[in-house]
């Protein structure tokens, strides 16, 4: 689907959708916003592909859809409270979120979602949530 700004492609049936057409860390208007907010309402999950932004920018992208969370798991753990970086290197056995969980059901008034900036990842098996003992390098930046 075409909007004014941005293109919606819907990927996997009743969830997930592909948005082209616009720079997410970049100064969007409010009315890109809306309709990247209606397609993450109407498709569940959304992706944007080839994006490059720092931290700074994940953060401002963020904060267009609310207040940033900051996980009580891991405050004053790493070098920003407001960013959660998730690492797994060949050869580690574990990695944060492997196993089935529901993220932040435990606070009265959890997020809306979370924004996943894949860094480094694989050519293949790259999935968050199904690492194995030999799966090669992920960095996830969240905000």
């Amino acid at each position: 689907m075409r909007n004014s700004r941005i293109e919606v492609c819907p990927i996997a049936g009743a969830c997930g959708a592909e948005i082209d057409g616009v720079s997410i860390g970049g100064e969007l208007d409010d009315a890109t916003i809306a309709e990247i907010r209606q397609a993450l309402l109407d498709h569940c999950v959304i992706f944007f592909h080839d994006q490059e932004f720092d931290a700074e920018q994940h953060k401002a992208f963020a904060r267009r859809f609310g207040d940033i969370f900051v996980h009580p798991n891991y405050k004053g753990m790493q070098e920003d409270d407001e960013i959660v970086m998730v690492r797994r290197e060949p050869g580690d056995p574990h990695i944060v979120g492997e196993e089935w969980h529901a993220d932040t059901t435990m606070v009265a008034e959890p997020p809306m979602g979370a924004i996943l900036y894949a860094i480094e990842t694989p050519p293949y098996g790259g999935v968050p949530a199904s690492p194995t003992s030999t799966s090669p390098t992920r960095r996830y930046r969240m905000a």
